[in-house]
C-alpha cells in the first residue's frame, strides 16, 4: 500500500470511528476474512466484494449507500478536494462494482498527477 492509500485508510477509520464506532472493525474483520484485505482495499480493488459484505450485514439499500457514502466516500473524496460525487459514486457502487472500482480510480489517479 502506498503512502497516499495508508493515509486515506486513517482518514477512513478516523472518520468511521467518529460516527459509528465499531463498524469499521467489525468491516475490517469481514474484509481481511473474505477479500484478504483491509477495507479501504477491498473497496479500491474489489468493491464488489465490499457490497455483498455490506448487504450481508444491512439488508437495505439505505443502510448499504449510508455507509457506503458517509463511512467510505465521503472522507475519501473530500481528502482530495473531490465534492458531490458521493451520491453518483455511491449508487454506482451498488449497481455496478466493477465500473465504480474503474470510475474511483480515475478520480485517484486524475488528482494524483496534478
Amino acid at each position: 500500500m502506498n503512502s497516499d492509500n495508508k493515509k486515506l485508510l486513517e482518514l477512513v477509520k478516523k472518520n468511521a470511528w467518529n460516527h459509528v464506532p465499531g463498524l469499521y472493525a467489525s468491516l475490517e474483520f469481514l474484509c481481511m476474512r473474505e477479500a484478504g484485505m483491509d477495507c479501504l482495499a477491498t473497496l479500491l480493488e474489489k468493491p464488489g466484494v465490499l457490497r455483498d459484505i455490506l448487504c450481508k450485514l444491512y439488508c437495505d439499500e439505505y443502510s448499504l449507500k449510508f455507509i457506503v457514502q458517509h463511512v467510505f466516500l465521503k472522507p475519501v473524496l473530500s481528502s482530495i478536494g473531490v465534492q458531490g460525487k458521493e451520491e453518483e459514486l455511491t449508487d454506482v457502487f451498488v449497481n455496478n462494482p466493477n465500473e465504480f472500482r474503474n470510475k474511483l480510480a480515475t478520480i485517484l489517479k486524475s488528482i494524483q498527477n496534478k
